[in-house]
């Protein structure tokens, strides 16, 4: 699988004690040393290849393309229509509890609702989606990040980047993998059970593949960008404002604003407690702004600037 370079934006957090690496770092499976573990060794996704917590967020440029957006079968996404996307790029993994929990320790975000299935105040899902947070919640990150961030401006990616991030770059295809069919061997979702048997989300990214010696490897369900969980783990936020198809939204990439009564925003991609059905890079479902749900929660897109390594009209 071939990557793009990756832009790391480094979060303001105190520094952690360096460990060794675990002799079984990326089996899933937290052993001391380990502060987590996430099934997988790579960097940027808040478990760094030495299983230690980490704090950067990992954005992978995509290039700009035009592609045929929409669903002819799902009257939510239809009329089918070209849309044109500038150069961007987007986080490897879905923000993390241990990501968002910086901005709630500074007094900017407020904190997610706790309960049953959500994340939030929960010993050992620091790797884990931020769940149970509303769009204006998100948005507000967003806020935050580009204030600790001089070069990059940072956002909710619009619907139309989403997509197009989810289809690897607006390929003719149903999922970030391809046209198979959405599972538990590519995506954490309901297959049989919630969560594949976890009742739950799952750690961001842990169904990257890995191929480390003595640990089972699981098929790719990333993008052939290197960005995981589009599909399944948690649903996502994103900047739109929901209208049922397609006949008023730019095609230009840039999100659709509506009304100023309309309540609904846009989510994508499935999540833990949804069906395969549902968990596609077509599939469009709306939320109130206002709602926290444990299946949604959300990653971050930013505009490309020179230096990102993707070549600018």
């Amino acid at each position: 699988m071939r990557y793009s370079p990756l832009i790391a934006l480094t979060l303001l957090l105190s520094p952690f004690s360096v460990y060794a690496q675990a002799p079984l770092c990326g089996d899933g499976v937290i052993t001391p040393p380990e502060t987590c573990d996430d099934r997988n060794t790579r960097e940027g996704d808040g478990c760094s290849s030495t299983c230690e917590l980490d704090s950067t967020i990992e954005l992978v440029p995509l290039s700009g393309g035009v592609y045929l957006r929409g669903d002819s079968s799902d009257s939510a996404a239809r009329p089918l229509k070209l849309v044109t996307i500038e150069n961007f790029s987007l986080s490897r993994a879905e923000i993390t509890i241990y990501q968002y929990q910086a901005c709630v320790d500074e007094g900017v975000c407020s904190e997610p609702k706790v309960g049953t299935f959500c994340n939030w105040g929960r010993a050992g899902r620091e790797t884990h989606p931020v769940n149970c947070l509303s769009w204006s919640q998100a948005v507000e990150f967003g806020d935050w990040l580009n204030q600790k961030d001089t070069v990059n401006t940072l956002s909710l990616p619009s619907e139309a980047q989403w997509e197009y991030a989810a289809r690897s770059q607006g390929q003719d295809q149903l999922y970030p993998w391809g046209d198979e069919a959405s599972s538990c061997d590519r995506a954490i979702l309901k297959d049989g059970s919630f969560g594949c048997g976890q009742l739950s989300t799952s750690p961001v990214c842990s169904r990257s593949h890995t191929d480390q010696v003595n640990i089972p490897t699981f098929l790719d369900g990333d993008s052939d960008q290197g960005i995981c969980d589009l599909i399944g783990n948690a649903a996502e936020w994103t900047a739109d404002w929901y209208q049922q198809g397609y006949n008023v939204q730019p095609t230009d990439g840039t999100p659709y604003i509506g009304s100023t009564g309309n309540r609904f925003r846009v989510v994508r991609g499935g999540g833990w407690s949804l069906a395969p059905s549902r968990s596609t890079a077509l599939y469009r479902q709306r939320l109130n702004f206002r709602q926290k749900e444990v299946y949604v929660g959300f990653r971050i897109a930013s505009r490309l600037t020179c230096g990102d390594g993707v070549l600018d009209d």
